[in-house]
């Protein structure tokens, strides 16, 4: 009997017209996301080839993510050209590989990776799939038909659930692997390893999609009319989606501050001034002057990445509160484009600055990525709460539909 009512329901959603809307607006933007992201990994790769194809110490770069098009993450930060200046105290100039590319800067949306479809677009699907699935057949009595010809009421809320939740993971599943096959022949997924990255992406987009499609059916059981079911879930929608993602930087800013990037480069150009200012205007010899000025701008490094790093650790406790903040930050960790491996490009650079001025003629700059292990503990503890919060979801509304009065219309 379960498995009728799963079919009978999967080609409900199949026939309905908001299931077909979802659909093609989540196809067009992902695809669409999918070309933005292949011609901007493009773009990166050729300025990263170039610069590195001239054996220049002095000029390197950290090479794009090819997984960027799941989630670009901080990829745009950690993919870089670096040019060192050794002859002045190790100056560094950084500029973000492709960042020059007009299309990408004149874009409603700069970033339009598979995470933002899946978490913006799929997330709204799951709750204009599920709004009525109980509302809408309750208030027309569709349920009370179903009482009396004798269905279980497990059987049917399990049934609702399995369908709507395959309805969205199933087209979800066709355009991972459609999407896969593109990037392998553009040679974006050419290891086991980043196989294996997709497959925990899918699996955390799979988990993310099950929350909401729990969070609409609670709705659904909670509310007497359909109408009623669809503005409260677009609401908790808003509120899950963006409002409380919106919220979370500013509670982290009360327990820890971000060092401003402005303030940083104010007060390198003012200790440099003041440089030379002291070698002009008194007897400190130059050599004494800039080792003063490169130990004054490591300690200021160092003090601004335990900032960060404070900053993250604390904003991380919170984003596990909000079920988009936790699909987001597993996301971007799984496929190597989380904040620790921007922080890593970085400190590669800044090592690399180190040799250079320390023996110029044999350095060499070879960048590799964190190990996937690194990347992928945290986003599992992350992704934990998240099953924990969907455990609560799944007892709560099968508990709310098996005390439903099915007789009530």
């Amino acid at each position: 009997m379960l498995k009728k009512i799963i079919f009978h329901e999967t080609l409900l959603n199949l026939a309905s017209f908001r299931f077909h809307l979802i659909i093609a607006l989540f196809v067009v933007m992902f695809f669409g996301g999918l070309i933005v992201n292949i011609n901007n990994y493009k773009v990166r790769l050729g300025e990263y080839t170039e610069t590195m194809a001239k054996g220049d110490p002095n000029h390197i770069a950290v090479p794009p993510s090819p997984l960027s098009p799941f989630s670009e993450g901080m990829d745009q930060y950690s993919a870089m050209s670096v040019s060192l200046d050794s002859a002045i105290v190790g100056l560094i100039d950084v500029k973000s590989l492709g960042k020059d590319n007009v299309s990408l800067r004149l874009s409603a949306f700069e970033t339009l990776d598979f995470n933002f479809a899946i978490r913006v677009i799929l997330s709204l699907g799951a709750i204009i799939l599920t709004f009525s699935s109980v509302s809408g057949e309750r208030f027309a009595g569709v349920l009370k038909l179903a009482s009396a010809s004798g269905l279980s009421k497990r059987h049917i809320i399990l049934g609702k659930m399995t369908a709507s939740f395959a309805s969205l993971a199933v087209p979800l599943l066709i355009c991972t692997v459609v999407a896969c096959i593109i990037l392998a022949i553009n040679n974006m997924l050419a290891t086991q390893m980043d196989a294996v990255r997709v497959g925990f992406f899918l699996l955390f987009s799979l988990i993310y999609i099950l929350f909401f499609t729990l969070l609409g059916l609670i709705i659904s059981i909670a509310t007497q009319r359909p109408q009623e079911s669809l503005v409260a879930g677009v609401l908790f929608w808003l509120f899950f989606v963006f409002i409380m993602p919106s919220l979370i930087p500013q509670a982290t800013s009360l327990f820890a501050d971000l060092p401003s990037t402005r303030a940083m480069e104010e007060a390198r150009k003012h200790r440099w001034v003041g440089t030379l200012f002291e070698i002009e205007n008194s007897n400190a010899s130059q050599a004494v002057a800039i080792q003063q000025l490169q130990d004054d701008n490591a300690s200021n490094w160092e003090r601004s990445r335990n900032q960060i790093n404070n900053y993250a650790k604390i904003k991380r406790y919170f984003d596990l509160l909000s079920p988009a903040d936790i699909y987001n930050d597993a996301s971007m960790e799984v496929v190597g484009n989380g904040l620790q491996n921007a922080i890593h490009a970085k400190k590669s650079v800044l090592q690399h600055k180190d040799n250079v001025l320390n023996d110029p003629a044999n350095s060499s700059f070879v960048f590799q990525r964190n190990p996937f292990a690194s990347d992928l503990m945290p986003a599992i503890i992350s992704v934990l709460i998240l099953c924990l919060e969907i455990c609560i979801l799944l007892v709560v509304a099968y508990s709310k539909f098996m005390r439903l009065d099915l007789r009530e219309g």
